[in-house]
């Protein structure tokens, strides 16, 4: 049914006054696409560990001098870098065909595979040599594409059985361009530092001194000597920050606030459909539609917080437990360094030294710091949930006067007082809420002035179902349109 021209003005306000959220359909196909947006950037790490699988050997000797690998684990180690390379870039250009992203990720992982079965023997078996960084980091881009497979492709399949079209937002490409660029810039420092003149480590060895500085985690167990690089030093650490704080923030502004608006968006719908079927006045519909969704927003907040502080947890264990095992610590010490790296405190005392434990350790702290920065953002989104209950701001006092009628400050005799009004609307906090009789006032005089339907607020119209609106903002325009039209 075609609406009235009023309500078409009052669906295009309420657009306007709302965050651009894409609906992504029920739980499950929301649990998905989330996966599918982690997929790109551990497919990168991925790319990450497969560069540093090539540029160090495998093995050395007991002297602990390298020892030059065969040529066809090189061959099959470019192979799989080409695989992941290309199912980072048809994840992020070609999103419908994830199907072949996924099938990428899966024999890039295969390759692997069949390099440490395959070398096992012919590399380790009674040689007296012994496993580096390249070789634990063939180990890591293995397990990386295998989740990254594993993401892409149940989200493919969900799709396809659902016969629905899977879409990524812009949000997404800029995120995996960035994360690229912060690769490729820790592989230059890992290169440049790799140098004789330098830091004279192995490439792997130089990567992780990037990565311990521009984490500013300074362990200490890598320090420059020379004039040369510790020039070079004082630049590359703030260029790594900046952009390691645009990952960081991209990562999470691509994620959680469509993910979470979705979320909301979808149970307020349910709760909605709900109530309308009972009997409401208007005002109580007005009110039942304001707890709906205030309960809804603060409910799926305090689940995606608990959520995170869950996965906040999980992930600190589970890099205990690894260096418990590479680094032959016992837990507490595990425990302690990890919990301490998050916080991005390095004080020395307990750092990885083995290959498998600064493999691993490159990979975990990549991770660590967007994992710890949505944590956070997310606690905090708790907090200013609640807060709007707990006071009462310039906006509440301002739009409860004395003549809530709005049509008074909009009429052609009162147009200077109207002026004065959105002066002082434009002026007010904007997280604030207007009352009902404001409301009523809004969209009887100014949007619509006839007789509202019945259940008006809890209905598909109601301008209250969408958590993202900005109702000092709304105001603002409905004024403003008013004003304009006496003109």
């Amino acid at each position: 049914m075609r609406l009235s021209p009023r309500f078409e003005l009052l669906d295009f306000l309420v657009a306007t006054c709302t965050s651009n959220t894409r609906y992504l359909g029920d739980s499950t196909s929301i649990w998905l696409t989330l996966l599918l947006q982690r997929a790109g950037p551990i497919g990168l790490l991925g790319n990450l560990a497969s560069v540093i699988s090539i540029a160090d050997p495998w093995r050395v000797d007991s002297h602990g001098q390298d020892i030059k690998d065969l040529w066809w684990v090189y061959f099959l180690n470019a192979v799989s870098l080409t695989l992941g390379c290309s199912a980072n870039v048809v994840l992020a250009f070609l999103p419908r065909k994830l199907f072949l992203a996924s099938f990428c990720y899966f024999c890039a992982c295969l390759i692997y595979v069949a390099l440490i079965v395959s070398t096992d023997f012919v590399y380790y078996k009674d040689s007296g040599w012994s496993r580096t960084q390249g070789f634990w980091q063939c180990v890591c881009a293995a397990s990386l594409y295998l989740i990254a497979g594993t993401f892409s492709i149940t989200h493919s399949v969900y799709y396809r059985v659902r016969r629905q079209i899977h879409t990524l937002s812009p949000k997404f490409l800029k995120m995996e361009l960035l994360l690229t660029i912060y690769l490729f810039y820790i592989c230059i420092v890992g290169a440049a530092y790799h140098a004789r003149t330098m830091l004279n480590c192995s490439f792997a060895n130089g990567v992780y001194f990037a990565i311990v500085t521009c984490l500013t985690l300074g362990f200490g167990d890598l320090v420059p000597t020379k004039t040369l690089p510790r020039a070079l030093d004082i630049p590359m650490v703030y260029i790594g920050l900046v952009l390691g704080g645009l990952v960081t923030v991209s990562i999470f502004e691509e994620s959680s606030s469509e993910m979470k608006e979705a979320r909301i968006i979808e149970k307020i719908e349910k709760l909605r459909k709900e109530a309308y079927v009972e009997n409401y006045t208007q005002k109580e519909s007005f009110d039942r539609m304001r707890h709906i969704v205030y309960r809804c927003s603060t409910i799926s907040k305090l689940n995606m917080a608990a959520l995170t502080l869950s996965w906040l947890v999980i992930f600190w264990l589970i890099g205990a437990l690894v260096f418990h095992f590479t680094e032959s610590w016992s837990y507490f010490p595990s425990v302690y360094t990890t919990a301490i790296s998050l916080a991005s405190v390095g004080y020395g005392d307990f750092v990885p030294s083995t290959p498998g434990g600064r493999s691993f350790f490159i990979h975990w702290a990549l991770m660590a710091v967007p994992t710890v920065a949505t944590t956070v953002s997310n606690v905090y989104s708790v907090f200013n949930a609640v807060l709007p209950k707990m006071r009462k701001g310039p906006a509440d006092k301002l739009l409860k006067m004395d003549e809530p009628n709005l049509e008074y400050y909009v009429t052609e005799e009162h147009q200077s007082e109207g002026w004065v009004i959105l002066t002082e609307l434009s002026r007010a906090d904007e997280c604030d809420q207007l009352s009902y009789e404001v409301w009523n006032s809004v969209i009887q005089n100014l949007v619509y002035p006839e007789k509202l339907p019945e259940k008006f607020w809890l209905s598909k119209l109601s301008p209250l179902r969408n958590p993202t609106l900005d109702e000092r903002t709304f105001l603002l325009l409905s004024c403003s349109h008013s004003l304009d039209r006496i003109h």
